[in-house]
Order: structure tokens, then C-alpha cells, then sequence
């Protein structure tokens, strides 16, 4: 996850500044431009669902044209915007209790996990080279 964010360009996921931001939790997903595969242009996600996390890959397009991949937040002529369309999602850890993530230029990544009682805590930072 780090290593996809530091390729990124943007940031979808409108992330607090930091975790205790009043009135604005941290997120337990991040969605951003796939850093990596500049064209076609492609979207990463990293959420929690239950008790894993996964990541999915994705793209946009508009209905009457769905070979010609768009940005996210593109419109059509008729202000409509475009339709997401999943390729990839793969559950990539397991054993998650909870998940925070926030920051802007700096995200940082929060992860709780347990098993058989015993806890772990990870803690991770990622810098955009290209924000």
C-alpha cells in the first residue's frame, strides 16, 4: 500500500489532516490514481471489510464510448458522470481489527490486528513523490 501511494499523482479519498481531527475521523479506505499505470488511467483502492483488507483496481468510462477510459470526476456533455468499472478485488490481509488512515502530502496508515488474542499494531508513512 505505502509504495502505490508514494507513485500516486492524486488522491480521490478526501483524508483529516491528522487522526484527531474534530468532526472528521480518520478513513478506513483510501482510493487514488494508480501511480504506475499512467495510461490507460487507472484508480487503487485499499479498504477494510470486516475483518480484512482489500484492494481493487478499477477504471472509468462513459456509456457511449466504454474503450475510451476517462478520469473519475469527467463528465459527459449532459453534466452525467462517468461509470466505475471494477477489474480487480483481492483480499491482501487478513486478521484486521481496525484501520485509520489520514494526512495529506504525508499519509499515514493505521493498522490494528489480532489473532488468537494476541494483538499487533503497524504503523506506516507515505510521502507522494508526485503530489
Amino acid at each position: 500500500m505505502s509504495r502505490e501511494i508514494r507513485q500516486t499523482s492524486k488522491i480521490i479519498s478526501i483524508l483529516p489532516e491528522t487522526k484527531d481531527e474534530e468532526g472528521n475521523p480518520p478513513l478506513n479506505e483510501i482510493k487514488f490514481q494508480n501511480g504506475h499505470n499512467l495510461n490507460p488511467v487507472q484508480y487503487i483502492r485499499y479498504y477494510q471489510d470486516n475483518f480484512f483488507i482489500k484492494r481493487t483496481v478499477s477504471h472509468y468510462f462513459f456509456s457511449v464510448n466504454p474503450d475510451l477510459w476517462v478520469v473519475y470526476d469527467s463528465v459527459d456533455t449532459e453534466g452525467n458522470p462517468p461509470i466505475e468499472e471494477i477489474t480487480e478485488d483481492e483480499v491482501i490481509g487478513e486478521y484486521i481489527d481496525s484501520t485509520r488512515i489520514y494526512g495529506k502530502t504525508l499519509v499515514t496508515i493505521e493498522i490494528d490486528l489480532i489473532k488468537d488474542q494476541e494483538k499487533l499494531y503497524l504503523k506506516s508513512r507515505a510521502g507522494g513523490r508526485n503530489l
